[in-house]
């Protein structure tokens, strides 16, 4: 039913999306050149590329720079792809920048301890010790 989509097999227990050229071989379509909304690929790039606005004194561009760079360790702290690296909304909310403060000059910023982050790390390692080493490729 969603072989449309995923790859697979019968020997393959894992899932994985097709290839936008699988995916155009597999369904007689072409698929569409996506845009590209930005310059840079990475997200502190981007953010550092914006434009600052005009007539900013030497101290407010010091301070908006200040700004940029945590907002930026905020956006990458709450998008970890790893859960039990990912802040939780507990720990958001006492970011600096949702505070109002400015990162500590090293840019190490500890969140506070909580409680379903050590819960996330301990269900992890439990299900790696659980699940069975993949085959070797021949």
């Amino acid at each position: 039913k969603n072989g449309k989509y995923k790859a697979g097999g019968e020997r393959r227990s894992k899932y994985r999306l097709k290839t936008g050229q699988e995916y155009a071989k597999d369904t007689g379509t072409e698929v569409p050149v996506s845009k590209k909304y930005f310059k840079h690929r990475l997200l502190q790039d981007i953010i550092h590329s914006f434009p600052f606005k005009r007539g900013l004194s030497v101290e407010d561009l010091a301070e908006e720079k200040k700004q940029r760079r945590c907002f930026i360790h905020f956006l990458q702290s709450i998008l970890r792809f790893l859960p039990h690296e990912r802040l939780t909304p507990y720990q958001a909310l006492a970011h600096p920048l949702l505070r109002g403060e400015s990162l500590p000059e090293t840019g190490k910023w500890v969140p506070p301890h909580d409680e379903k982050t050590a819960d996330r790390a301990m269900r992890l390692l439990n299900h790696r010790e659980k699940t069975p080493p993949p085959p070797p490729q021949a």
